[in-house]
């Protein structure tokens, strides 16, 4: 963000600055006490704006050209500045600016407009030797001429506050344009399978008919669940330990043909239990009567 000549402040910006009022060819703020108030646009009402920060103090300073790394305070005499002022980041729609009010009347002293499909550093530029400076491009609203001054805040937690502000504004913008992408993707898209739908559904095909996966009549279906056997226990589900309400044993299931299903316990070893048959009929499914060991 270099610029040609000793101070990049145009000649005319740089009187105001000095002289600490706003440059005349810019309208002015409402008063500090309005909540950030918008100027009067020449067309129409003002928007709403909502202030994203503020700061009662800071500073403004006379920015010499930037070195080839980038701008840096200690260059600038901080001890000496052009003007104290008050600072807002301020929304209003889509647009977001940086309003330097003069502290004691309130008039609009620069304002310097935050990017939103450029860099961030265009316009409001960190120096590289201190987090508590940063170089803004003010813009003159008619005219449309801009410069480049130097802000600085008393606190570094004011000027990350400050920045936060800034980078909180145009991820809102970001979710909001890709939001809105998405939206009109979607609506294209189902446009595209409306007029698909309309121009197809007389050539359309029947739909092929789903395969039969029903249990057929002396089908077995034999489970098998990897449960170790719990020390003391031999019962068909574990009634304590970590695996308490968990089948024990391997059982497979019959389709007897009428029906129902007959469910056959296996024992771990032929000689430790019989087998345990257990049916169920549809009454059971219904409601009504209870199953049968054998």
């Amino acid at each position: 963000m270099q610029a040609a000549g000793p101070v990049i402040m145009p000649q005319e910006l740089e009187q105001d600055a000095v002289a600490g009022t706003a440059p005349a060819a810019e309208p002015t703020a409402a008063a500090a006490g309005s909540g950030g108030g918008a100027p009067a646009e020449a067309e129409g009402a003002a928007l709403p704006e909502m202030v994203l920060f503020r700061c009662k103090e800071a500073y403004v300073y006379r920015v010499p050209p930037a070195t080839t790394v980038g701008h840096r305070a200690e260059l600038w005499d901080v001890n000496k500045w052009l003007a104290t002022v008050s600072l807002r980041v301020v929304q209003a729609d889509d647009d977001a600016s940086v309003r330097l009010l003069d502290e004691k009347t309130g008039d609009l002293f620069a304002e310097c407009p935050v990017p939103t499909d450029k860099p961030l550093q265009t316009a409001v530029e960190p120096v590289i030797d201190s987090s508590r400076y940063f170089v803004l491009r003010i813009v003159d609203r008619d005219s449309g001429r801009h410069a480049f001054i130097g802000v600085g805040f008393r606190e570094r937690s004011e000027a990350s506050d400050f920045n936060a502000a800034l980078h909180e504004f145009l991820q809102y913008i970001k979710r909001k344009r890709a939001a809105e992408a998405m939206r009109h993707a979607y609506e294209e898209r189902l446009q595209s399978q409306a007029s698909a739908g309309s121009e197809s559904s007389e050539a359309a095909s029947p739909l092929a008919p789903l395969p039969d996966l029903s249990i057929k009549e002396g089908e077995t279906l034999r489970l098998r669940i990897n449960a170790p056997k719990q020390a003391g226990s031999s019962n068909f589900v574990s009634g304590a330990g970590p695996r308490r309400g968990m089948l024990n044993k391997n059982f497979s299931l019959i389709v007897d043909g009428h029906g129902g299903t007959i469910a056959a316990l296996s024992s771990p070893s032929p000689s430790s239990s019989p087998k345990l048959g257990m049916s169920l009929s549809p009454s059971l499914e219904a409601g009504g009567g209870s199953p049968s060991a054998a």
